[in-house]
């Protein structure tokens, strides 16, 4: 029963639309998503390195050690989220430039066969920053 309430509210509609985000959101996103980003690079590059310096030290010896794979893949991995990141906050900055066109679903007062009632309609905006 529990997975079903899941799946339901997991996949239903939205019963009030998401309100349009304006410029200052979009560039504080855009901030945040970019610190996010350096954060990863410089941890990934910082594994990367540490695993070379323990990967180096240890290969002294007569017996080769095996290649490092979890550490090298985990800072690759972080590599290429902080990659995705950086374009991520670069298209959230462009956003921010251009006009902007939502769908919006409005609220009308209606009254169709002597009831009255709320009727909505899709309606389209568009917002010149």
């Amino acid at each position: 029963m529990a997975l079903l309430l899941t799946v339901e509210f997991s996949f239903a509609q939205q019963a009030t639309p998401a309100p349009t985000q304006s410029r200052e959101n979009y560039l504080n996103k855009s901030q945040n998503q970019k610190i996010g980003a350096w954060f990863l690079m410089l941890g990934g590059v910082a594994l990367l390195v540490r695993t070379a310096g323990n990967h180096a030290v240890n290969s002294i010896s007569n017996v080769p050690p095996p290649f490092p794979i979890v550490p090298v893949a985990l800072s690759a991995g972080c590599i290429g989220g902080s990659i995705a990141l950086f374009k991520a906050s670069s298209r959230n900055k462009k956003k921010t430039l251009g006009a902007a066109a939502y769908f919006n679903i409005l609220s009308i007062p209606s009254t169709q066969s002597a009831t009255s009632g709320t009727t909505f309609v899709p309606a389209f905006s568009i917002k010149l920053n």
